[in-house]
């Protein structure tokens, strides 16, 4: 099997009750022992899960994931990341590719904000909003952006969507996408295609994306290419250094899902000038779900038109009398409505826990 950075085996077994007891062996083993005797057992669909170190018991349909990026593990390390969840003694998770374990710290946010509001009502709705600045500005922390240049969404889906429903096609315009996206990084662009937009999807080597593939797809009307950081299903990491340089010499802008990677990647957005990058927090960021962020390359700002437009997307938001449309002039004109206040609150523990 070819493993590469953050590689995934998915297995499941076949038979209803079955137990396999791992022997006392290092974290770094543990991939190669559960490939070779759970194989043998009957490998028949996706799946995850957490695991026990003392053994693994699993009842169909339930599946788990191991992941060979445990093959970096440090006992060290490890007991000091341990220290900012809870999970249960002797638990080893190694899934957050698809939800994490919340940090302490988000706990606890989300708590304290759950209390206050059955508490107090809306008495310190105030203070909630500057807690939701403070998420904004740790959100550009991680990536060195603007705080300016980042909205705050519900989910990945959200951010790409602002991207593929506001940019300003024209018909005969493409958007080029490597084959086997999720699907969040797909429907939305499959959508243009009513309004004449081409959906160029490349087909890729297994486990990989090939630069090359991307380029030569691209043409003097490709507007955007929209990429994963990491591959959902396969773990390759894109080289957004390269990528970005690729895209912006065919004269297009680059667009990515960032999920998979963002929060144990670093990424530095000043010196990779990627365009537009969406990631809810739920994964490598330790976040709860339905938080995450929205960026967009400032100069890029009147570029999309803002999508559920509301009385929080202009600058006067709060004075309900006020019927003048003044956008605000940052990217917090793509957040129409009511904020996500808990979610927010655990995001922005999370994200200070992290940085």
């Amino acid at each position: 099997m070819q493993t590469c950075l953050r590689s995934r085996l998915w297995l499941a077994v076949k038979r209803k009750k079955k137990t396999t007891t791992l022997p006392d062996k290092n974290c770094t083993d543990y991939f190669s022992i559960a490939q070779n005797s759970l194989l043998n057992q009957g490998v028949i669909a996706l799946g995850t899960t957490f695991v026990r170190l003392e053994s693994l018991t699993y009842d169909y349909p339930t599946t788990f994931f191991l992941s060979s990026a445990i093959s970096n593990y440090q006992s060290s390390m490890n007991k000091s990341l341990r220290e900012l969840v809870s999970l249960e003694p002797g638990l080893v998770y190694f899934d957050h590719a698809s939800v994490a374990p919340l940090t302490i710290a988000a706990r606890e946010a989300m708590i304290q904000w759950t209390d206050d509001v059955s508490r107090f009502g809306a008495t310190h709705w105030n203070r909630w909003r500057t807690s939701v600045e403070k998420t904004r500005r740790l959100a550009a922390r991680l990536i060195n952006a603007e705080r300016e240049e980042i909205s705050l969404v519900h989910s990945t889906t959200e951010g790409i969507n602002l991207v593929a429903e506001g940019f300003p096609w024209k018909e005969g315009d493409n958007v080029v996408i490597p084959a086997g996206e999720f699907p969040s990084n797909l429907y939305p662009w499959m959508m243009l295609e009513s309004r004449g937009v081409e959906i160029r999807k490349v087909q890729m080597p297994e486990n990989r994306v090939d630069l090359d593939r991307i380029n030569n797809a691209c043409d003097a009307k490709t507007r955007i290419v929209t990429c994963s950081w990491v591959g959902y299903s396969h773990g390759f990491r894109v080289d957004l250094d390269q990528l970005v340089e690729l895209v912006h010499n065919k004269g297009a802008l680059l667009c990515v899902d960032a999920i998979q990677g963002l929060g144990v990647f670093p990424l530095d957005v000043k010196q990779t000038p990627i365009d537009f990058l969406a990631a809810d927090g739920h994964k490598w960021m330790l976040g709860p779900e339905g938080a995450g962020l929205f960026y967009l390359r400032r100069e890029h700002l009147d570029l999309l038109k803002p999508l559920g437009v509301g009385w929080n997307s202009v600058a006067t938001a709060g004075e309900f009398q006020n019927d003048c449309l003044d956008l605000r002039s940052t990217a917090a004109r793509y957040e129409g409505g009511t904020f996500n206040m808990v979610g927010l609150a655990g995001f922005g523990a999370s994200l200070q826990t992290l940085l």
